[in-house]
């Protein structure tokens, strides 16, 4: 560790002393990153000035994608692991070097990807959350969506850059205004077969629509239809199963949604993930809150009938019958399918 410190301390002072040399501060940016492959150099690079120095190599050369790249590899290093790092970087000015950094060189992919690695990284401390959005972070990773939407790797970071910013309630509403959820549903549309990107998308779309002003606009940009594209795409995954239950649960709450969910295939979609994975509760008690909500509709009723999702519900019943969250929404959706004559008549015989 002293001579990785000792390491550090003399890039950082190297750097310092020919800022304006372009490859001094390039090559520089590299050793940092290869110096910070563990905790300890991560916490070391902070405490010597690694993140002022970083930071003011983007400042000083805007224009040079690698300068760019290679700092924003860095500031992500040093913030996966450790809270005061990514504090550090949102106070010295590092969120909004990263978001120019990006948006300036858009076009290259590399600086795409470690962009929305690092505000992803960022994007899980706290104080970072309302910078992130006010400097424009949801509008960068747009960009890099918009810029590379067949390339999965740029997409998985970006989806999870995205799904950072939205744990803060407050950032929401940027993503309809600079077009994050029309993103997300582009990535989810160009690798449906890509399980990363599908779950990151799907609980994006699930946290998106816990918010009852964006249930209807992420229905209406294609959120479901995503969702459901997903789960069809990958039945046999069982985490995106989950959170496609549970993103499709959260939009049926909306009323006007409840029409799109069935025409594009939400019952069928529900179903098939509880019969696939009985033994889980977590899709238990979302699948059956889903299919009380969609049957709402007398259509979906219907719909469901047809899927054999009710001697779906009441095996869900049967198998975890002393999980009071599992038997509470079960019983609400029978309830609500029993006001269908042809789904009564299976009630009475599946007991």
């Amino acid at each position: 560790l002293a001579l990785v410190e000792g390491g550090i301390e003399a890039v950082v002072k190297c750097m310092a002393a020919h800022r304006a040399d372009r490859t001094v501060q390039e090559l520089g940016l590299r050793v940092l990153v290869m110096l910070t492959d563990n905790i300890e150099a991560q916490v070391k690079v902070g405490q010597l000035g690694g993140i002022q120095c970083t930071i003011q190599a983007m400042d000083a050369h805007v224009e040079d994608c690698k300068v760019q790249e290679q700092g924003c590899r860095v500031l992500c290093e040093v913030a996966v692991s450790n809270a005061w790092n990514k504090m550090n970087i949102g106070k010295e000015g590092g969120i909004a070097a990263v978001v120019r950094a990006v948006l300036q060189h858009v076009a290259d992919r590399s600086v795409a990807e470690q962009g929305c690695r690092c505000l992803c990284s960022l994007a899980y401390y706290w104080r970072n959350l309302p910078l992130i959005s006010e400097q424009g972070g949801v509008r960068a990773v747009v960009a890099a969506i918009a810029a590379h939407v067949q390339d999965a790797k740029v997409g998985e970071c970006a989806c999870a850059a995205l799904l950072g910013i939205a744990g803060y309630p407050a950032n929401r509403p940027n993503f309809a205004t600079d077009g994050g959820i029309s993103a997300v549903v582009a990535v989810m549309g160009a690798h449906q077969d890509h399980v990363g990107v599908q779950e990151k998308g799907c609980r994006l779309v699930w946290v998106l629509s816990e918010d009852l002003d964006l249930q209807e606009i992420v229905g209406r940009h294609g959120g479901i239809m995503a969702v459901v594209g997903a789960m069809y795409h990958n039945r046999t995954a069982w985490e995106l199963q989950g959170l496609g239950v549970t993103a499709l649960c959260s939009l049926a709450r909306f009323a006007d949604n409840r029409e799109l969910l069935g025409r594009i295939g939400a019952v069928g979609a529900v179903v098939s993930a509880m019969k696939a994975f009985p033994e889980d509760r977590v899709m238990a008690v979302q699948g059956s809150l889903a299919l009380c909500y969609l049957s709402c509709d007398p259509m979906n009723a219907l719909l469901i009938h047809d899927a054999a999702g009710v001697p779906v519900v009441v095996a869900t019943m049967c198998r975890h019958e002393a999980d009071r969250d599992v038997q509470e929404s079960a019983c609400w959706a029978m309830c609500n399918l029993a006001d269908t004559p042809a789904s009564q008549e299976v009630i009475m015989m599946a007991g």
